[in-house]
């Protein structure tokens, strides 16, 4: 009797988990990929992947990511269905009123985890240790979530220390 193989396949994501890479259970890969901002995949290459920007799950017939609490288009670069309720809005803010929008339209200095949620990400090659509760941006971070409920996180990655600022868990 002949037994059909197992293959352990190991997915290596980026600093905003995106998968950029598989490789065989020898090491040799056998997918890559770069995204770019939004989460448009740059030359796409056939893959039994589904896990693309992010580390979310892609919709291999939507091509839509799933973010949990809604649906994100990586080729028009927002949610396919509103934010709500309106809660964290700033009148001060524009990219804030749009409901739809990825990261307030700032896909470079910030990640959604849920598609509830905004962090705010002051440098990916800063330290933890450098930020304090005291700093203009978390002050900022305050105002802007209208809460006190404002966090320092830390990366627990030695190599990417990160330094990032986010309202509480939703």
């Amino acid at each position: 009797m002949i037994y059909p193989s197992v293959l352990t396949t190991c997915y290596h994501g980026d600093y905003l988990d995106s998968e950029s890479m598989m490789t065989s259970e020898n090491g040799y890969p056998t997918w890559s990929s770069t995204f770019l901002p939004f989460g448009q995949e740059w030359n796409p290459q056939t893959t039994v992947n589904h896990y693309k920007f992010t580390g979310k799950e892609r919709d291999g017939e939507s091509g839509l990511d799933n973010f949990g609490a809604r649906y994100d288009s990586s080729q028009y670069g927002r949610f396919m269905s509103p934010d709500g309720p309106l809660i964290y809005q700033d009148r001060n803010n524009p990219q804030s009123l749009n409901l739809y929008s990825y990261v307030r339209n700032n896909p470079v200095n910030g990640v959604d985890p849920d598609g509830h949620l905004t962090i705010i990400i002051p440098g990916t090659w800063a330290k933890s240790s450098d930020w304090n509760m005291d700093m203009a941006m978390v002050q900022a971070a305050k105002v802007q979530f209208n809460d006190d409920d404002v966090r320092i996180l830390s990366w627990p990655n030695q190599n990417l220390a990160f330094s990032g600022i986010t309202k509480g868990a939703s």
